[in-house]
C-alpha cells in the first residue's frame, strides 16, 4: 500500500526486494529464510523498519540476533538495501 502510494510505486517496490535480498544475505543465505515472512513497512516519519516472522525470524533468534537495521536508497532507476542485524 505504502510503495503504491507513489506516482512510481516500482522504486519502491525494487527497494523493498533489495531489502529482503539483504536480510537473505545478512543471515547467511541458508537455512529457512522464506521472503513472505521478511516485512518492510515505514513508521509514522517514513523511516522503513524489517520485521521478521516464523522460522525466519526462528533463525535469527538462533543466530542471536536481537535487533535489525535497514536502510533503502533508488535513484535514476537503481535500488538498493543495507541489512544490519545486530547481536
Amino acid at each position: 500500500e505504502y510503495c503504491l502510494s507513489f506516482s512510481e510505486p516500482v522504486v519502491h517496490l525494487a527497494a523493498r526486494f533489495a531489502a529482503k535480498e539483504a536480510a537473505y544475505k545478512a543471515l547467511g543465505g541458508v537455512g529457512p529464510i522464506r521472503w513472505k515472512e521478511m516485512e518492510v513497512k515505514n513508521d509514522e516519519r517514513g523511516r522503513p523498519w524489517l520485521t521478521l516472522h516464523a522460522a525466519t525470524k526462528d533463525l535469527a533468534d538462533s543466530l542471536g540476533v536481537s535487533r535489525n537495521h535497514l536502510t533503502l536508497a533508488h535513484d535514476a532507476g537503481i535500488a538498493m538495501a543495507e541489512v544490519i542485524l545486530e547481536g
